[in-house]
């Protein structure tokens, strides 16, 4: 990994750790999670979210503003006349959009024997199997597929200015359970899922849900249900930057849960989400967006997590009560809940509140999403099992469990001991926003200054501006999670008196007053229309020292005049470190105009290694020493042998312990590690 001057200086500022000169995060020991287990917990994820969603939905969008539901409400009726109840009984439980699409994320990893997707196959899933029953962002998102668009363009906001509501909030915490103990890992996986439809604090939310989901397999079962949900929380907290407003929202419900003497007096930090972000939201810095935006919701899932203190009945009874979009972050939580207590204590709770009540395990997909394979093709009413669905998870775990470095055994994974990743560099979105030199040199204190060879009339179109700094504001790549306001996104250049013709060229320029490190040149498109929009046979040039040279390279995809908003990097054969970057190509179409929402220049965004796979460290405590060899010893004389010291007695990863272990050890140990 290649890292400049320019970023070191950045990361020491925020506190980011940047490469093998960095502290090292805390280490953590081994884990070890049983598959057996981990299969009945995810059977217990899909039927706590089937449960959960169908109960929100009871309210859903119904209370939106005060009069807001109060316990004395359940049971009751909502103003549609429905009542305000759980809802135990489908069989079998219908598809929502709070459950469908990661359940075609799934089938499709599934079937493609694959811990990710690529962008294409991501489309085509879409294409397939998402095309009704979506709403708000997905559908915005699904309208730009059609053009040709793929993720994650479909989230940019030049693109989708929907990026800011709750759609991936209710489609990607699922990625958190392909993971189990390794949050990292379950960002990676997750990225492109996420930025479908989000970017911002929308996005930050989901990867909050995805953190969670992770963690929950390995919660402490020595700590109270109430500690582990505040355990939780308190860790995925760290993983959301300080700017975000989403870490506002878990701040404020978080020390308003702890500073409230009546832990069953949930509807007070509701009040104070609704005061806070939406009645007063412009005196507080924020802006509500409508019902369905990301904030207020991602609170009311957060206040149904932390007063239902683990209790399944109750985190779903308090998430259907708590207003606005009321489904999602029910499911959510609930799904959590099924996650963490497994299937007999998931059911040992419902009983409680419903004795004797029979639950259903099959699910009706067919209901909302297209073309789904058929897992029971004698059953006439539904197509998959709860526990059939939990068994074709495993092996994609397997994939990302191994991908990330866990040993993946017949009888589950063990996470070997070792560092604990930076949650600050965790997420793919984060280091990309490190590397923007757009937004780093701004941060340093530096200025970034635009220019383009467009005069005359501009042509204007939704969304667009006729200023060229645009171009370089960084906000297509800003993962601050900051509330944005209202500023254009587009640059265009057009047609008109004085200006370009069709086939012209346009240059634009982004200068920076310091040096950055230039890995690959990054182009965010505008919109096409059929009058122009886009660029023909554009070249970059790169400034150093005062010169302008055209870097040798490749670009990611050929530019592609049917599709908007691509996202195309020159990647640079030899990294450099420059002060500007070029642009030039001709205008297209019959109006001659180009359209670009960002030019930037980004530094190696590539994941740190983990686990630092140091197999002299057999104890995990960062060193290689004597006492590392007499926790070998004490690995390999166990009978019988747990996981965990299995773990630490295979020092070659051979699957065994035997002689040749000691041998693997000791050459490490001269090694150093």
């Amino acid at each position: 990994m290649r890292t400049s001057p320019i970023v070191l200086t950045l990361a020491a500022a925020i506190g980011l750790a940047t490469g093998p000169t960095a502290a090292q995060p805390t280490n953590h020991p081994a884990v070890s999670i049983d598959r057996d287990d981990y299969a009945d917990r995810l059977e217990a994820f899909w039927l706590a979210q089937c449960i959960a969603n169908w109960t929100g939905r009871i309210t859903e969008g119904a209370y939106r503003e005060p009069p807001f539901p109060t316990d004395a409400d359940w049971g009751g009726l909502t103003p549609g006349g429905n009542t305000i109840d759980w809802i135990f009984d489908f069989d079998p439980w219908p598809a929502d959009d709070d459950t469908d699409i990661e359940y075609v994320f799934i089938n499709e990893l599934a079937e493609l024997g694959t811990a990710r997707l690529t962008p294409a196959q991501l489309r085509q899933a879409w294409i397939d199997h998402i095309n009704e029953f979506i709403f708000v962002a997905n559908a915005r998102a699904r309208q730009l597929m059609d053009r040709g668009v793929a993720p994650p363009a479909t989230g940019l906001p030049v693109a989708n200015s929907l990026y800011l509501r709750i759609d991936a909030q209710l489609t990607t915490e699922v990625f958190g359970a392909l993971a189990p103990g390794l949050p990292h890992a379950a960002l990676e996986v997750g990225d492109l899922f996420v930025e479908t439809t989000a970017r911002g604090h929308a996005a930050h939310a989901s990867r909050f849900h995805i953190v969670l989901y992770a963690l929950a397999p390995i919660v402490d079962p020595q700590l109270t249900p109430e500690q582990q949900i505040r355990w939780m929380v308190e860790e995925a907290r760290r993983y959301i930057p300080d700017t975000s407003k989403a870490a506002d929202i878990i701040d404020t419900v978080y020390a308003d849960y702890l500073a409230n003497a009546d832990s069953t007096d949930w509807e007070r930090t509701r009040d104070l989400v609704y005061d806070r972000y939406q009645l007063n939201d412009d005196a507080n810095g924020w802006r509500y967006q409508g019902w369905t935006e990301s904030s207020v919701n991602f609170a009311a899932g957060l206040i149904a997590l932390l007063y239902g203190q683990g209790n399944f009945p109750e985190t779903v009874r308090i998430g259907t009560l708590s207003g606005w979009d009321s489904d999602n972050g029910t499911a959510t939580m609930g799904a959590l809940i099924g996650l963490l207590v497994g299937t007999d204590e998931l059911l040992a709770q419902i009983e409680a509140v419903a004795p004797g009540q029979a639950l259903s395990s099959r699910y009706w997909v067919n209901r909302t999403r297209d073309n789904m394979p058929d897992y029971l093709p004698g059953d006439p009413e539904a197509e998959d099992t709860f526990p059939m669905l939990a068994q074709r998870m495993l092996p994609i775990v397997d994939r990302v469990m191994t991908e990330a470095g866990a040993i993946t055994r017949p009888d589950g994974w063990t996470i070997p001991a070792g560092p604990r990743p930076d949650p600050a560099t965790a997420s793919p979105a984060a280091r990309r926003w490190i590397a923007s030199a757009n937004n780093t040199v701004r941060r340093l204190g530096g200025s970034v200054s635009t220019s383009n060879n467009a005069i005359g009339e501009v042509r204007t179109l939704p969304n667009s501006s006729t200023s060229g700094t645009i171009i370089g504001n960084g906000a297509e790549l800003d993962d601050s999670g900051e509330e944005p306001g209202n500023a254009d996104r587009q640059f265009y250049a057009s047609r008109g008196a004085n200006n370009l013709q069709p086939g012209d060229d346009l240059v634009l320029e982004v200068n920076y007053s310091l040096p950055v490190a230039a890995e690959r040149l990054r182009l965010i498109e505008g919109d096409h229309e059929t009058f122009g929009g886009w660029l023909i046979d554009p070249t970059f040039e790169v400034l150093a020292d005062g010169v302008w040279t055209t870097p040798a390279g490749t670009l990611s995809e050929p530019f592609d005049p049917n599709i908007p908003f691509q996202i195309i990097d020159f990647v640079l054969s030899a990294p450099a470190d420059i002060t500007g970057v070029r642009l030039t190509g001709g205008v297209g179409g019959t109006e001659g105009y180009g359209a670009v929402a960002e030019l930037d220049v980004l530094a190696n965004t590539d994941p740190p290694p983990w686990p630092i796979d140091c197999p002299g460290d057999v104890n995990g405590d960062g060193a290689v020493s004597d006492s590392d060899f007499f926790a070998w010893v004490t690995a390999f004389i166990a009978d019988p042998r747990s996981p965990e010291e299995q773990a630490a007695c295979d020092v070659n990863r051979d699957g065994s312990c035997s002689d040749s272990d000691f041998f693997s050890w000791v050459t490490a140990f001269i090694d150093g590690c």
